[in-house]
């Protein structure tokens, strides 16, 4: 079971954590230390870099602009299906005309370009689905691609 320290050993390991945070070792950076250090870190200069493999699509449905306007069909919407009008399900925003189709028209290539492309962003071209009646349409995952890229 092992010897069990005496009560003044105790009390000294006790008073040497006092104020100390469990788990916390060394001191804690700056915000702006925070920031070069995420900066030095990124893109290129991280050790996880992949030669930038992630897709253009994907790069436009993490951006800001892209939240904002699916919370805003989601809004206009009521966050219900509307096809089936379930709200108790996960939704997607669905884009009418197909998202694809739109980035090869506009000839867009960079993010930069799809956040100033407005047909892109137009709230009347989306609509709130969800998962299963977003499978049944002939765009979901470019079922209805007609068009050469």
């Amino acid at each position: 079971m092992g010897i069990r320290p005496s009560e003044e050993t105790r009390l000294k390991l006790r008073l040497s954590h006092l104020g100390k945070v469990s788990g916390m070792k060394g001191k804690k950076h700056t915000a702006e230390a925070n920031r070069k250090n995420s900066e030095a870190h990124r893109g290129e200069k991280s050790n996880f870099w992949q030669g930038g493999k992630t897709t253009l699509d994907r790069l436009i449905r993490r951006s800001l602009k892209y939240r904002i306007w699916r919370t805003a069909v989601f809004t206009r919407d009521n966050y219900s299906c509307t096809w089936c009008g379930a709200n108790k399900k996960y939704l997607n925003a669905d884009h009418i005309k197909q998202f694809a189709l739109l980035l090869h028209e506009n000839n867009i290539t960079t993010v930069e370009q799809a956040e100033n492309c407005e047909e892109l962003w137009q709230i009347n071209n989306g609509r709130t689905l969800c998962v299963d009646c977003h499978k049944e349409t002939d765009t979901f995952f470019n079922k209805g691609r007609h068009y050469a890229l």
